[in-house]
């Protein structure tokens, strides 16, 4: 089996979108936020994406 190498800046922002994901969806289940802005970690996230695409 072959594997395709990708760029850090590409991985890092797959990792951190995908755990956003997770995160949104655990703090929809729960009921515990009504914006996604309310989760703790979001800005964070969300800045880090920024920064692995202007990379």
């Amino acid at each position: 089996m072959h594997t395709r190498q990708v760029s850090r800046p590409y991985t890092e922002e797959v990792v951190l979108a995908v755990s956003l994901e997770l995160a949104t969806a655990r703090w929809k289940e729960d009921k515990a936020v009504k914006a996604i802005s309310e989760i703790p970690g979001v800005g964070l996230l969300t800045d880090a994406a920024t920064v692995a695409r202007m990379v």
